[in-house]
């Protein structure tokens, strides 16, 4: 039977790795699934287990306050190492670019298990932007076994670097599978959805990649476009992108943007864009 070892840290890892998770369980006659998780992120990443109904077998509940990247970093090789001796996976599994999974990736490489990097393939260009991310993935991807790519871009990328076509896989971003879990379960959230209804307009709310990313206007009009792209817009990229009435109704979008990046959105977007600032913690 193949043994694989699901690791995550984060409450993103989490949501993508959730659909992987439950697809490898509904092959428990052949796959024996391990779930790990490290708690780089303690309570957001609680929330997701229990969205998901994920019970990890391991938790290593590695989060401490004030914690630095060496800190942090020396702590899950010291914590990981345990559990891939005890466990002996065929594989080990991690998705993202965070801390955790740059250290599962090497302590796969340590210990010559195949490691599986779902999401592989994202590049900003810049060894800095974001920081550490850009790198985590890089050494990540310099050790993968297999790239799970979420689309060509990435897949060119890995290319590029040298990776075997052979062992790139573009399956599409596993957070696409979440939503549709999370939407057929038909959960009824109306306290939730109280908040975000304001006279009755459908609000559409685009979740901002970190500051690193979201520095140059070609990006704000990429994001700007997938929402019209995904439906939420009546009229395409020929007309002006503001909000727009749709089924008779009018939708409502909501850009979170910092100070730096709202003369870019503005611009795309049109001029009369209502933005929210962030606030940075």
């Amino acid at each position: 039977m193949l043994t694989v070892l699901n690791v995550f840290g984060t409450r993103p890892e989490a949501i993508k790795m959730a659909p992987v998770i439950m697809e490898l369980g509904k092959h428990s006659n052949r796959v024996r699934s391990v779930i790990c998780s490290v708690a780089q992120h303690r309570e957001m990443l609680d929330q997701v287990l229990s969205i998901f109904e994920i019970e990890p077998d391991y938790d290593l509940n590695l989060m401490q306050p004030d914690q630095s990247l060496s800190q942090l970093t020396a702590n899950l090789f010291a914590g990981l190492e345990p559990v891939v001796c005890e466990v002996k996976p065929d594989w080990i599994l991690a998705q993202g670019d965070t801390t955790t999974v740059f250290v599962a990736a090497m302590v796969a490489f340590y210990h010559g298990i195949a490691f599986g990097h779902v999401e592989a393939g994202l590049r900003t260009g810049d060894r800095a932007r974001p920081f550490p991310e850009e790198i985590n993935r890089r050494l990540a991807d310099a050790v993968a076994t297999a790239y799970f790519a979420p689309t060509e871009n990435a897949r060119q990328a890995l290319l590029r670097e040298g990776c075997s076509e052979r062992d790139i896989y573009v399956t599409g971003n596993t957070v696409v599978d979440a939503l549709n879990e999370v939407a057929n379960r038909h959960v009824q959230r109306r306290d939730r959805l109280e908040v975000m209804r304001l006279r009755r307009k459908p609000r559409h709310v685009p979740a901002k990649p970190r500051t690193g990313i979201l520095k140059a206007p070609v990006v704000i009009l990429q994001m700007i476009e997938l929402v019209e792209i995904t439906g939420v817009l009546a009229e395409a990229r020929t007309q002006k992108r503001r909000s727009h009435l749709f089924g008779g109704r009018v939708h409502t979008h909501v850009f979170a943007a910092g100070a730096r990046e709202q003369p870019h959105v503005r611009h795309a977007w049109g001029g009369d864009a209502h933005l929210a600032e962030e606030q940075h913690r």
